[in-house]
């Protein structure tokens, strides 16, 4: 009898480390990610390094370049043949998490006491889903206004400093832009105004507004705060002219200020390396001015996640580890294409020798996470259907914040109508 209830033992043993995917031999883990090329160095770098380390488990790249990769991503994972790893940007995250697509990391968290406190708070947030944890902070960082010191000069400027108010980058648009060649057209401009609705937070957060509610339940993005910002936002191109119009930058749209045509410039640490290569003229980087309710900051940022279809969930931890981990925070920081989710790493040396390093760091106190729910895809949609009417001077900002409020809420009681809670 000891001895069958011995060997039953060892048979769940065996069983369960089988069904953790931690076989004896070699395991291949696929890794999918998006990008450019500069993307693809520091993967294959860290890719390198983790196998140089655990020869067990070798990693097969699947880079994506161009366009489509969420949705490729999502579809393989519908299929059944997605990637045992792959990175994710924020804002389309959850719509995974919340269909089950994602191996929830809590009890590996707990087991192997992974310290998330050495993350920064905003990156945690952004793989949090009913208080569960759905991936590693790969990187991100906080958006800032890039600004050309050379035209600053020329127009007898200081440069923008923390603090800065709404009406002094009023002032400061107004001087900077220019009929540079006296042809009676503006041709030099003080900033660009985007359609893409998270631009716009910045402003609304400094204004006392908001697009959701705290607990993300209800729009509230037709408040008076919100409807000022946004007012104010669109003014500087339809109104003062400080920012060009499509028709205006012709196919130079994302080149105006490497080609000196545009004084400042929303950027975030991802488009660091791009501006060194890119740009001539010495520049800069500062947060946003400041409005009535001070200066607040659009944080955005990736991570990396396990497909929860994987056959090897305990090699695709150890990968995650090791790529959001000390070791490959530090490839990551060398390259200074993110802020490194490791407030450590972060302050390391390897990091602040990067351009604009410090700055970005410094920001952090100032850095919000956007209104991220499983439904960006459908909120965004419903946004920038509405606001596109208002750029094309087709409507009012006051109807569409109105029917974008109506809307939102709509979506809200859809989707709580026919999805149940995630246990």
């Amino acid at each position: 009898m000891r001895a069958t209830s011995a060997l039953l033992f060892l048979v769940l043993i065996i069983g369960c480390g089988k069904q953790w995917g931690a076989p004896d031999g070699p395991v291949t883990l696929r890794f999918a990610f998006p990008g450019e090329n500069e993307e693809l160095k520091i993967y294959t770098e860290l890719i390198r390094t983790f196998e140089e380390k655990y020869p067990r488990i070798k990693i097969k790249k699947e880079f994506n370049p161009g366009k489509g990769y969420h949705e490729k991503i999502k579809v393989r994972m519908a299929a059944g043949s997605a990637p045992d790893v792959f990175t994710y940007d924020d804002e389309p995250f959850l719509s995974l998490v919340s269909r089950g697509m994602v191996l929830d990391l809590s009890s590996l968290i707990k087991r192997d006491s992974y310290d998330l406190d050495s993350y920064f708070e905003q990156n945690v947030k952004l793989v949090t889903y009913r208080e569960r944890i759905y991936g590693l902070p790969l990187g991100g960082g906080p958006q800032l206004l890039a600004y050309n010191k050379d035209l600053f000069k020329e127009a007898g400027l200081d440069y923008p400093r923390e603090g800065w108010t709404w009406e002094e980058f009023l002032k400061i648009c107004r001087e900077l832009t220019a009929d540079s060649n006296g042809d009676g057209e503006i041709d030099r401009f003080a900033f660009e105004v985007s359609g893409w609705w998270p631009y716009f937070l910045p402003w609304i957060w400094s204004n006392g507004g908001d697009v959701l509610n705290q607990g993300k339940t209800e729009s509230v993005i037709n408040s008076p705060e919100t409807r000022e910002a946004i007012q104010f936002y669109i003014d500087l191109k339809r109104k003062h002219n400080f920012a060009p119009s499509g028709s205006q930058v012709s196919d130079r749209w994302g080149k105006m200020f490497p080609l000196g045509l545009q004084a400042m410039k929303p950027v975030g640490p991802w488009d660091i390396p791009r501006l060194k290569e890119e740009v001539k003229f010495p520049w800069g980087v500062v947060v946003y001015p400041r409005g009535k309710k001070g200066s607040f900051l659009r944080f955005s940022g990736p991570c990396y996640a396990v497909w929860k279809g994987t056959k090897h969930p305990e090699e695709a931890w150890k990968f995650l580890k090791f790529a959001s981990g000390k070791e490959g925070g530090r490839i990551l920081a060398e390259s200074g294409f993110f802020l490194p989710p490791r407030k450590e790493i972060a302050n390391s040396r390897v990091f602040l020798s990067t351009p604009s390093a410090r700055e970005f760091l410094e920001a952090m106190e100032l850095a919000r996470i956007q209104p991220i729910i499983p439904q960006w895809y459908e909120m965004s949609g419903i946004i920038k259907k509405n606001m596109d009417k208002v750029f094309q001077n087709k409507e009012t900002l006051t109807v569409a914040l109105e029917k974008i409020d109506s809307q939102l809420d709509n979506l809200f009681s859809q989707e709580e109508a026919r999805r149940p809670g995630m246990d």
